[in-house]
């Protein structure tokens, strides 16, 4: 490139002279690259989940990827089972104390039904385990048919 000053402070300017023309072309696709990059940049939402400590940020935005992601990879599915088994466990727990020490006594629709109270001994005894015996996940499946659970958990 050449230069050119005229008089005055500030007025310098170059100019490309006709065999730049490769320099030109490689600048455009530049251009044209940054404004690709931008458009892309447009569509990404961003969200700024603010909240206490083990208020569920973290869950949420797991949930998001498996919803609106590519889902959970593998190993992610793999060492999110135990939590998923331990969590399943104890909130049927809780809703078996709260129906026993709660709502038992108060009204007749918050009673286990007969063919489901062996069940119950078998979630009370249980510890938590990697994983459940097929007796196990029967007993947790119809308890959370139960009534008396659904109107616990309602």
């Amino acid at each position: 490139p050449s230069f050119c000053c005229r008089s005055g402070m500030g007025v310098c300017a170059s100019t490309t002279p006709q065999g730049d023309a490769e320099e030109v072309a490689k600048a455009k696709k530049i251009q044209k690259e940054l404004e690709k990059d931008q458009e892309k940049d447009e569509e990404i939402h961003k969200l700024l989940l603010l909240g206490a400590g083990e208020s569920g940020k973290s869950t949420l935005f797991k949930q998001m990827i498996s919803i609106y992601g590519d889902g959970f990879k593998d190993n992610d599915r793999a060492s999110y089972t135990p939590i998923i088994r331990s969590t399943l466990l104890l909130s049927m727990k809780e809703l078996l104390y709260q129906i026993e020490s709660v709502y038992g006594t108060k009204d007749a629709k918050y009673r286990i039904s007969k063919e489901n109270e062996e069940f119950v001994t078998i979630i009370n005894e249980l510890k938590n385990q990697e994983k459940y015996s097929p007796e196990v996940v029967k007993a947790i499946q119809n308890l959370w048919k139960d009534k008396a659970v659904q109107a616990v958990f309602d």
